[in-house]
């Protein structure tokens, strides 16, 4: 039986977080940009903002805009 070193569990806790896989986000749903009709899809996330797939609508930051138009999260609506 091996044990990690402390220096191998430092590491393992400073490693890349573990992606959430598209069926693990059930109950967080779309929404919609009332300005310009954008998707904001939590099983996508916004990479190109560095908002990790799994990231609930509710989750964003408060100062996360529509990455088409700028817009705010006071804009955007559930959709269906």
């Amino acid at each position: 039986m091996s044990t990690l070193a402390p220096s191998s569990m430092a590491r393992r806790a400073t490693a890349e977080p573990i992606p959430v896989p598209a069926a693990a986000v059930t109950t967080a749903s779309r929404h919609i940009c009332s300005i310009c009709g954008y998707v904001y899809d939590p099983v996508l996330g916004d990479p190109e903002h560095d908002v990790p797939a799994g990231t609930a609508f509710e989750d964003l930051p408060a100062d996360w805009t529509c990455p088409v138009c700028g817009a705010g999260k006071d804009q955007f609506e559930p959709e269906g």
